[in-house]
């Protein structure tokens, strides 16, 4: 073989191993590009202002209660006709009476965070894969707001009393409607989410295939725990059956079994602050408990 020959083959050979790593380094960034939204989640967002952390804060509920963050932001417009009637042109969860603070995005109570798709669809641990996704923490409940006078246009707002504005049986129910709703499939949805944000090939193939009607047999699972509601009187804003719920969803509790007079354990939501000089008085709405600390747990 003649030295050009073999300069020529040994160029061909260097010239076709860049290639290949040109192609392998491209397929990599391709890849990193298409999983980086899922491998950059890192949990719970925190806050160093006390009060805005109980009101946004995470409490621990995004494996097991968190609904997707995107789903969350497009349910109001796309299921308008099921918000309540008496309502505010284009208004969205605050129909509900949450209460939303100004360059807030979602209201007080609702907190974002992350979740583990493996763990929490699969049962096995698998960090880099996560997805951003909306619960909700005690701040729902337990934060209202006052005018000092009657001409007071923006009333104050104050963490620990009730909140007596918000009726989360609506709430409850307008999420059980939506994934009965025919219309909860990717056809529908991915236009909205699409308006909202700029989803990679990766992302919109995962919120399509997995995400939407994984969501959608999540509210339907989750309707189904709370059909005890269609059996009791409506609740109302500011009110609440706070342990039946956790009697289905966390217990088994068999409440359908259960006579129609033991359903009805609403009450008014509490405030959280003064609690001493309840200790030892007949707590819960059927004063079955005598202990705060019992009590709150």
């Amino acid at each position: 073989m003649s030295p050009d020959t073999t300069n020529a083959s040994k160029s061909w050979i260097s010239l076709s191993k860049r290639a290949v790593l040109l192609i392998l380094g491209s397929i990599l960034a391709i890849v990193l590009w298409l999983v980086w939204p899922l491998i950059t989640n890192n949990g719970p967002v925190y806050y160093a202002n006390e009060d805005q952390h109980f009101r946004y804060g995470s409490i621990g509920g995004e494996n097991s209660d968190g609904f997707p963050y995107l789903i969350v932001k497009v349910l109001p417009r796309a299921f308008a006709d099921k918000l309540p009637a008496e309502r505010l042109p284009g208004e969205g969860l605050t129909a509900f009476g949450f209460i939303q603070e100004p360059e807030q995005e979602f209201p007080i109570g609702f907190s974002r965070s992350t979740r583990d798709l493996c763990s929490s669809t699969f049962g096995f641990y698998c960090p880099p894969f996560a997805l951003d996704v909306v619960t909700q923490n005690c701040a729902t409940c337990h934060v209202g707001t006052l005018r000092e006078k009657a001409e007071q246009l923006t009333p104050e707002i104050i963490s620990a009393m009730p909140g007596f504005t918000v009726n989360l049986q609506g709430y409850i129910q307008f999420l059980t409607s939506s994934g009965l709703d025919a219309r909860f499939n990717a056809d529908y949805l991915m236009p909205y989410i699409n308006e909202i944000a700029d989803l990679n090939p990766l992302e919109r193939l995962l919120y399509r295939y997995f995400v939407i009607p994984e969501t959608r047999n999540e509210l339907i699972l989750q309707g189904k725990q709370f059909s005890f509601m269609d059996r009791q009187t409506p609740y109302g804003p500011g009110r609440v059956d706070t342990f039946t719920s956790y009697k289905t969803r966390r217990y088994g509790f068999p409440v359908d079994k259960l006579d129609s007079t033991e359903l009805q354990g609403i009450a008014d939501y509490p405030s959280i602050w003064n609690q001493a000089p309840r200790q030892n008085l007949s707590l819960h709405w059927d004063g079955n408990n005598d202990d705060g600390s019992e009590r709150n747990r």
